[in-house]
C-alpha cells in the first residue's frame, strides 16, 4: 500500500543512545536492520516517558522523528498487553507509519500484503491467515486439555496431581506443538483507511489486531457497522493532532474519544500547537507531560527562504522560470484541486516529469505518484496541501508555493517538505499584491523578512515602499 522506503531516522550521537532508553533487544535488532544508529531529540525525550505510561503531548519541527518517538514504546507496552490506535489525519500519513509499525509487527496487513513487490507479499513464505492459526490455535489447546486430563486420571488412585515437568515432556513425546512459554506476544497491525476497498479491512479486523493505524472517517465508519470495538482500545495516539483538532476533523475526534474507554493513555504530536489548540488537547489527556522542542521561530532550521513578487498575469512564467533554473527534485503547492490539475498540465507540456496529487486522486493514484516521486522518475509533483503534513522524502531540495497558503502553520508544514533533519533546502513562494497579508505574518513568525528575488526573464512586481522611495528621489518633486 505505501509507495516508498521508510523514512530514515537522523539522530544525533551526543546523549544516550536507543538501548539506554528501555527498549527491549528485539526493537534494537529491527532498529539495527533498518539503519537507526542514534535517536532524535524528540524520541530521547518522549520514549522513557511513555514507557512510564505517563500521557503526552510531544511537539517538534518536521522531519525529528516523532513517527518513532510513539511507536516505539507503543509497540513495547502492546508485546504485554493492551489494544492500540494511531489516528492520522491524511492516507498518506496513515501508510506511512503503517509501513514503519509492519518491522515490528507478526505480519503484514492484508492490503499491504498484497502488493507486488512488496516484502511479506503473499506467495510461498506468506504467512497462515488469522483464522486458519486461531483454528490451530484452538485445537492445540483442546488437544493439551484432553492430554492433561488422561495423565490426571492415569495417577495414583486416579485423583489429579500437581502438574510438573512430566506432563511437558510427555506432550511433546506425543509430537505435539508445544510453545515455549514467553512473556511477549506476537502483534498484528490493521490499516483502514478511506480511498480503497473496505472488504479488505474487514478481513484485517478478523484477526482482532492489537494496534490498529486509521483515518477518522474510515475508523468510525468500522466503528458504526460493529466491525470494530473501540471501547477494547486502551491507548490512543494522535499524530498531528493540531491538523486533526481543527474545524474539519474535531467531531469526528470527539465521536472517536466518547467510544474509547475513559481510562485509558494519550500520546499528542504535532509540529504545531496554537494556544486554543493545546487548551482543547488538555481536556483529553490526564496529567500530561509537554515536551516541547519547537524553534523559537516555528520553522525548521537548514531552510532559505526565497519570495517572487510577480504581477498575477505573471506567476505562469514565474514557476517556469524558476524549475529551469533551480535543480533537484521540487514539491509545489496550490490551493485548489483544479489549479494542481492546471499546472500540472502546463508542466508536462513545458516537458518536465511531473506528477500530482489532491483528494480527487484515487488512493492507488497518489500511492504511485508518492512512489515515482521518491524514486526519482518524476522530478516535479504538484499537490494541494492534503501532502503538507508528515510525508518524509528526505530528497526534496525545493519547495515551490505557487499559491501561498491561507495560514502561517500551513506554511510553516509546506517548507517542513524539505530541510528535513540535518538537511538543507529551499522555499520559493510566487506571491502577488494580495498576498501582502499572509507575507507580513509569516515574516513575524519567522522573525526576518523574506528574502526578495527575481526570477529570470520574469518582471518583478514593484511593491509600494519601493515606489515611494523611488518617487521621492525623483527630480520632478525636488
Amino acid at each position: 500500500m505505501y509507495g516508498g522506503a521508510i523514512q530514515q531516522n537522523r539522530g544525533v550521537e551526543e546523549g544516550p543512545g536507543f538501548r539506554e532508553l528501555g527498549l527491549s533487544e528485539q526493537s534494537l535488532r529491527v532498529l539495527e536492520r533498518l539503519g537507526f544508529e542514534f535517536p532524535t531529540e524528540i524520541q530521547r525525550r518522549v520514549i522513557p516517558l511513555a514507557l512510564e505510561g505517563r500521557d503526552v503531548i510531544g511537539l517538534a519541527e518536521t522531519g525529528s522523528g516523532k513517527t518513532a518517538a510513539f511507536s516505539l514504546p507503543l509497540i513495547e507496552r502492546l508485546r504485554r498487553e493492551g489494544r492500540a490506535v494511531i489516528l492520522s489525519p491524511t492516507r498518506e500519513i496513515a501508510l506511512q507509519t503503517m509501513a514503519f509499525l509492519q518491522n515490528f509487527t507478526g505480519r503484514p496487513s492484508r492490503a499491504a500484503a498484497a502488493e507486488p513487490g512488496r516484502p511479506g507479499a503473499a506467495g510461498a513464505d506468506s504467512p497462515p491467515s488469522g483464522r486458519g492459526s486461531a483454528r490451530r490455535g484452538r485445537r492445540r489447546r483442546r488437544t493439551r486439555q484432553e492430554l492433561r486430563a488422561g495423565l490426571a486420571a492415569a495417577q495414583v488412585g486416579g485423583e489429579p496431581g500437581p502438574r510438573d515437568a512430566d506432563a511437558d515432556l510427555d506432550e511433546a513425546a506425543l509430537g505435539l506443538d508445544v510453545e515455549e512459554p514467553t512473556p511477549d506476544r506476537q502483534l498484528d497491525a490493521a490499516c483502514l483507511i478511506g480511498g480503497v476497498r473496505i472488504g479488505g479491512q474487514f478481513d484485517q479486523l478478523e484477526r482482532t489486531p492489537s494496534l490498529v493505524v486509521a483515518t477518522p472517517g474510515r475508523l468510525l465508519d468500522h466503528s458504526e457497522r460493529g466491525t470494530i470495538d473501540l471501547s477494547q482500545f486502551d491507548e490512543l495516539v494522535l499524530d498531528e493532532a493540531d491538523h486533526m483538532l481543527d474545524l474539519g476533523f474535531l467531531p469526528q475526534i470527539q465521536r472517536v474519544m466518547q467510544r474509547l474507554p475513559e481510562r485509558r493513555r494519550t500520546l499528542f504530536f504535532s509540529a504545531t500547537m496554537p494556544q486554543q489548540i493545546e487548551n482543547l488537547v488538555r481536556r483529553f489527556l490526564v496529567d500530561p507531560v509537554t515536551v516541547d522542542l519547537r524553534p523559537d521561530n516555528s520553522a525548521a532550521a537548514g531552510l532559505e527562504h526565497r519570495l517572487y513578487l510577480v504581477d498575477e498575469e505573471n506567476k505562469k512564467p514565474c514557476i517556469l522560470s524558476l524549475l529551469e533554473h533551480v535543480e533537484g527534485s521540487t514539491l509545489v503547492f496550490t490551493r485548489r484541486k483544479s489549479d494542481a490539475e492546471w499546472l500540472c498540465k502546463v508542466l508536462e507540456a513545458g516537458g518536465h516529469p511531473v506528477e500530482r496529487i489532491h483528494s480527487d486522486r484515487s488512493q492507488t493514484h497518489r500511492v504511485r505518484a508518492l512512489k515515482s516521486f521518491r524514486e526519482g522518475e518524476n522530478r516535479i509533483l504538484v499537490a494541494t496541501d492534503v501532502a503538507a503534513r508528515g510525508i518524509d522524502i528526505p530528497t526534496i531540495a525545493h519547495v515551490v508555493n505557487f499559491d501561498l497558503p491561507e495560514t502561517v502553520e500551513d506554511y510553516v508544514h509546506r517548507a517542513g517538505r524539505t530541510a528535513r533533519g540535518a538537511a538543507s533546502g529551499v522555499v520559493s513562494s510566487i506571491g502577488t499584491w494580495m498576498d501582502k497579508a499572509i507575507v507580513r505574518s509569516i515574516e513575524r513568525t519567522l522573525g526576518a523578512p523574506l528574502e526578495r528575488c527575481e526570477a529570470p526573464g520574469v518582471a518583478a512586481y514593484e511593491e509600494r515602499q519601493k515606489r515611494l522611495a523611488a518617487r521621492r528621489r525623483s527630480p520632478l518633486r525636488r
